[in-house]
């Protein structure tokens, strides 16, 4: 499984915003941009899917610059199922290992002092 797989940058983005509600941090869409390691095309257009599946809420788009603009985003009941029952979530889990769940808390730590 390759680190910019859709299911990769999906799992990395829907963890990383649930990890954020468990300790009760805001989330920032610029520290899930740089955990799930990919251009900002591709990540509105992960964030845009989860947002319309219903995995998360809020709102995300580029302005005219290209620029990122997001509101409210946070994971959902269904996110956080998803997550805890999808067999490609739980592939992509199992591929990134323990490495991933510590990246993981260095960025909610560091969201956290924003």
């Amino acid at each position: 499984m390759a680190k910019d797989d859709y299911q990769v940058i999906a799992y990395k983005v829907l963890a990383y915003f649930y990890a954020c509600l468990k300790e009760g941090v805001e989330g920032s869409p610029a520290k899930a941009l740089e955990l799930a390691g990919c251009n900002s095309t591709y990540f509105i257009a992960v964030l845009r899917d989860l947002i319309e599946s219903g995995y998360m809420a809020g709102d995300a788009g580029m302005d005219y610059a290209q620029e990122i603009m997001c509101d409210d985003l946070r994971i959902t009941l269904k996110g956080v199922d998803f997550l805890d029952s999808n067999s490609a979530m739980a592939k992509v889990r199992k591929a990134l290992g323990k490495a991933f769940e510590t990246v993981l808390s260095g960025a909610v730590a560091a969201t956290s002092l924003l």
